[in-house]
């Protein structure tokens, strides 16, 4: 198993969380995001995404914390991370413990401000303009 990730994101750390209560080995690879390593080409032919983490197992690249979580949860059943019950289940307390930063937090390029960043969102692998601001709207974004 190899987990490409980078040691200051918050989706890889969860992955390294769940790797290490299930007591998982896995081959630690490197994506510097600083450098841009995971926009170069050859990144970019194991994961299109161009996003870590990603997991790569028995031959299946898997990419997004979550579904790797899953992938993990459901194929290394031992120790359990999940309650037993579907009403249990769907709290996702593991999820939840390892989250290690809001989900909210907009990144900026490096060497730009906020305010010098253009007004979009991105949306699956499309980058949208932000429709223009509707009246309660508090700072134009949406």
């Amino acid at each position: 198993m190899k987990l490409y990730n980078y040691f200051r994101s918050s989706a890889s750390y969860r992955v390294r969380i769940v790797a290490s209560l299930k007591g998982l080995s896995y081959e630690y690879v490197s994506i510097n995001l600083m450098r841009g390593e995971s926009r170069t080409p050859a990144y970019e032919a194991l994961n299109p995404q161009g996003r870590v983490p990603a997991l790569e197992d028995n031959g299946r690249m898997l990419a997004q914390s979550l579904a790797i979580c899953e992938y993990l949860e459901e194929t290394h059943p031992n120790p359990p991370l999940l309650p037993s019950d579907p009403a249990g289940r769907a709290t996702r307390p593991f999820v939840e413990s390892a989250r290690s930063a809001p989900s909210s937090r907009r990144s900026t390029a490096p060497g730009l401000s906020d305010s010098r960043m253009p007004s979009s969102k991105i949306v699956g692998a499309q980058r949208c303009e932000t429709p223009p601001s509707q009246p309660g709207d508090t700072d134009g974004t949406v």
